[in-house]
């Protein structure tokens, strides 16, 4: 329920009003996020509303447990209120797909679906290209690519990234979507990618708008504050990333950038002789 599309919802408030809206639909069991479910109590929702969260022992579906594993995999207990599920594991890194994995199982679950068969599809789960797609994951060189386009979806990818190798330089590759989305939250852009080690920016990928004037990446650039910051254009992007000292590298965005994987991927390999 973060802001987003506000060229269509115009603010906040009508955002959270269209969830309402679907919540007031849903006869059965509504499922929400811990935190977000003052939202919809008293507000006309007739559905029991449960909350799932990745690791807040207050939500009904939580991890426990949580160990790190090789390769950036987290095993953990399920804490459900059908009972426990031990030794659970998803098939990619990231404590994002864990809580993602127990907002599914928090469905399954409800509708009668049994707990080992739920451990069984996490385990084999095994992600949806442009979702922290691992391309390269050496010692001495990670690329992962990224469909995140809204803050919250850059800080939550960044912060995986982050428990998966802890201790390790992360450059952070971002092509802005939308030159409202860029206006609108420009200064929470700021704050997520400041969360990195490198910040390379490239121009907005203007979709389906006319430029807005005054509204570039440059303006994300000026407000964050990553150590190492820099708007390049598209076309340099090899070059400059052959002539940095790179270590982990994440490609971000819901533009053309996916198009750029391939010689990214080959830029680093022949960098580092992978």
């Amino acid at each position: 329920m973060d802001a987003d599309h506000l060229d269509i919802y115009g603010d906040i408030a009508h955002v959270r009003e269209a969830f309402i809206a679907f919540g007031n639909q849903v006869k059965n069991t509504l499922i929400v996020k811990k935190g977000l479910e003052g939202h919809f109590e008293g507000k006309g929702t007739a559905a029991r509303i449960l909350t799932y969260a990745y690791d807040d022992p207050q939500a009904d579906f939580h991890a426990e447990d949580i160990a790190l594993m090789e390769g950036g995999h987290l095993s953990f207990t399920m804490v459900t209120p059908y009972g426990r599920i031990e030794g659970c594991t998803v098939g990619v890194p990231g404590w994002v797909y864990v809580e993602n994995g127990i907002a599914a199982a928090a469905v399954a679950l409800t509708y009668g679906m049994d707990g080992a068969l739920i451990k069984d599809a996490l385990k084999t789960f095994s992600g949806v290209r442009r979702r922290m797609d691992i391309y390269i994951n050496t010692p001495r060189c990670v690329y992962i690519d990224d469909y995140a386009h809204h803050p919250a979806e850059l800080a939550a990818t960044i912060s995986s990234v982050r428990k998966i190798f802890p201790g390790r330089k992360i450059t952070g590759i971002f092509q802005p979507h939308l030159f409202t989305r860029t206006r609108d939250l420009r200064d929470e852009f700021a704050v997520s990618l400041s969360a990195l080690d490198e910040l390379i920016l490239l121009p907005i990928y203007p979709a389906r708008e006319q430029p807005i004037e005054g509204v570039t990446s440059e303006i994300i650039l000026d407000a964050a504050a990553a150590p190492v910051k820099m708007l390049i254009a598209k076309e340099s992007l090899t070059e400059v990333l052959r002539d940095r000292d790179s270590d982990i590298v994440i490609s971000f965005g819901a533009g053309d950038i996916d198009r750029l994987c391939p010689e990214i991927e080959k830029t680093l390999r022949k960098k580092h002789n992978i």
